[in-house]
């Protein structure tokens, strides 16, 4: 009885830590929900919505989108929000200025290559850097740049 006991309790660990983890490894909190995505050839607009974040973090924090076109993209933000400033030459961020009353955000990041697809995932910072928050990591791909010429 005890040996079923003991695996059902790893079992419960294992599922656990599996749920706070996405596909590349990288802890997320689910207080960052990224709702869609979409694209043109050299643009994409992302809209997260931050929730359960208090009333001071959302008047001097930062929010924003991490990106990057690294297949590395979980292990990098990963080591951003364990605090590694080292990472932002492979990672780019666009932070956001405003969001509505619910917390939801809208942001569009320029001057990215067509046919390539982008890793992101939504973050928050506190104003003295002491908690990062991550959400699950997703990816777009831009499209393909197209010139149509009329007559």
């Amino acid at each position: 009885m005890r040996k079923i006991f003991n695996y059902l309790a790893a079992g419960f660990v294992v599922f656990a830590l599996a749920s706070c983890q996405d596909e590349t490894g990288a802890s997320q909190d689910n207080s960052i929900v990224t709702e869609s995505s979409s694209t043109t050839a050299f643009t994409a607009t992302v809209v997260s919505v931050f929730s359960n974040i208090s009333v001071e973090d959302l008047n001097y924090g930062s929010f924003g989108i991490m990106y990057t076109d690294s297949e590395d993209a979980g292990e990098l933000f990963s080591d951003w929000k364990n605090g590694d400033k080292s990472v932002m030459g492979k990672i780019k961020n666009k932070p956001i200025t405003s969001h509505s009353s619910d917390g939801r955000a809208k942001i569009t990041i320029t001057g990215l290559d067509p046919e390539t697809t982008y890793y992101f995932c939504a973050y928050f910072q506190s104003e003295d850097q002491s908690r990062r928050k991550i959400g699950k990591i997703g990816t777009f791909t831009t499209r393909k740049f197209t010139v149509t010429i009329r007559n």
